[in-house]
């Protein structure tokens, strides 16, 4: 798998950019409509930008995946059949992967960019391109299992997250395309609840594979042996798989179902943030007696993901109280607690482990460097924020004016909201500004590395861990 982790790594990055160009121009069109819509209308943006932020999670993570298979070959804690990965049908099946996930992308946004819709939300492109999506998947999946080489011996934790990942992935993709059955799409409420469930499992498969990132790169980091097999990552590994399965419950609060259905997703989706803060928390207080290790960018990365963890479980238990559920649904609100998981956790995590694997370690705080990264890393986070407390300042305005008048005027609507979306632009625009000065260093690493031989060791090439000890 030489190099092919580089080509999701990068594919990746340039889709998490195109993202925010046009998430920048949404906002811009939600406050003045007529601004490029001759170029590119709002109905192609909204579905291209959410597209791309997908792909970057999902080839963001696969790269990493990749990767950190190939850095273990020779790790005696963890199973890996060392003959497969250096093999050149691994490679191919890495390549295969790639190769499908990019065409599918390039048919998908053809589609949106000409106006072709015919799915449903989040997934509203033509059925057929999700073929290649699917195949690719499998491809990686089964590029997993021979990895590993069977049950010879006790996977770790983040192992089992990844699996089964594949395995959620799969059952809810095609799931979420039943709706071309007639028996589904003919009603209405099969149809919204299926398509509801579908969508929460993918958001599962994709946070477990995260999840299992995170835990890797925490392992990785300092050699903790409780993040291949500790309590906790268990823990958090079953909730998972919990949550995949009852995930959607919280979504359809408007949709005539088995209400214990809508509490256990809750219950479990909060306590399955709580373990990840646990688990991150718990990691770092470990790295408190050496400061110069706060110095990795990584780190830095993992303790946004804790503090981002933290507002989240707030927001999502205020948004379990099914008084304050039937008004926030179909506000901003909801786009705040997309942003802030997608933005605030899933993003920082993926940020944390590209920058571990190009090796890119800060020594000191007084390079210009660090200074540098220290002020964008600061203000991405501050202009999130920002960004998060405007989106739910809106949707708090949107939902009293509606409470009060269901039937007011949407044009009033959007002047009463207005100050708060011209606040999500401002601090979108810093947010794109920071997010360019960090990911602009982070793609040349990639596509240019400083040193051919500075890579991850095992199939990569020849370098001393990345451990408490080796990094003073």
């Amino acid at each position: 798998m030489k190099s092919v982790y580089k080509l999701f790594a990068i594919t990746a990055i340039l889709c998490l950019l195109g993202g925010l160009l046009l998430g920048l121009v949404a906002g811009t069109q939600f406050l003045f409509p007529e601004v490029l819509v001759d170029v590119i209308p709002f109905q192609s943006v909204r579905p291209l930008h959410v597209s791309l932020g997908i792909w970057w999670i999902f080839l963001g993570a696969s790269s990493a995946v990749y990767f950190f298979i190939d850095a273990l070959v020779d790790d005696s804690e963890v199973p890996i059949n060392k003959e497969w990965v250096n093999s050149a049908s691994c490679r191919r099946l890495a390549l295969a992967h790639y190769a499908l996930w990019v065409l599918s992308g390039f048919g998908i946004a053809y589609c949106y960019l000409n106006g072709i819709f015919g799915g449903k939300e989040y997934l509203n492109y033509p059925p057929p391109l999700s073929i290649p999506l699917a195949v690719g998947w499998i491809c990686f999946a089964c590029n997993l299992v021979k990895s590993v080489g069977g049950l010879k011996s006790a996977w770790p934790a983040f192992m089992w997250m990844w699996f089964t990942s594949c395995a959620v992935f799969l059952v809810a993709f095609a799931e979420a395309h039943l709706w071309t059955l007639p028996w589904f799409g003919g009603n209405i409420v099969r149809d919204v609840t299926v398509q509801w469930k579908s969508y929460g499992s993918l958001v599962a498969a994709w946070n477990m594979l995260l999840y299992g990132t995170a835990t890797c790169l925490m392992y990785f980091l300092n050699r903790d042996p409780k993040m291949l097999r500790g309590r906790m990552v268990f823990t958090l590994y079953f909730l998972g798989l919990v949550n995949s399965l009852f995930n959607w419950g919280h979504h359809t609060y408007t949709v005539p179902t088995i209400h214990w259905v809508r509490e256990i997703s809750y219950f479990v989706s909060m306590l399955e943030l709580y373990i990840l803060w646990r688990i991150i928390a718990t990691w770092s207080r470990g790295w408190d007696t050496c400061k110069s290790l706060r110095c990795f960018k990584s780190y830095r990365f993992l303790m946004a993901v804790d503090v981002w963890v933290v507002l989240n479980l707030i927001l999502a238990i205020a948004l379990s109280v099914p008084a304050i559920n039937v008004f926030a649904h179909g506000t901003h609100i909801i786009v705040a607690h997309s942003m802030g998981t997608t933005v605030g956790i899933n993003s920082m995590i993926l940020l944390a482990a590209l920058h571990y694997m190009v090796q890119d370690k800060v020594p000191a705080f007084a390079s210009s460097d660090c200074r540098i990264f220290k002020t964008a890393f600061y203000l991405l986070n501050i202009a999130l924020l920002v960004f998060w407390c405007a989106l739910i300042g809106a949707g708090i305005e949107k939902a009293l004016i509606l409470s009060a008048d269901p039937y007011q005027s949407y044009r009033l609507v959007l002047l009463a909201i207005r100050p708060y979306i011209m606040t999500v632009v401002g601090a979108g625009i810093v947010l794109l500004v920071c997010f360019f000065s960090i990911l602009i260093p982070l793609l040349l690493k990639f596509i240019i590395p400083a040193n051919s031989t500075q890579t991850a060791g095992g199939a990569w090439g020849e370098q001393s861990e990345p451990s408490a000890v080796n990094a003073v």
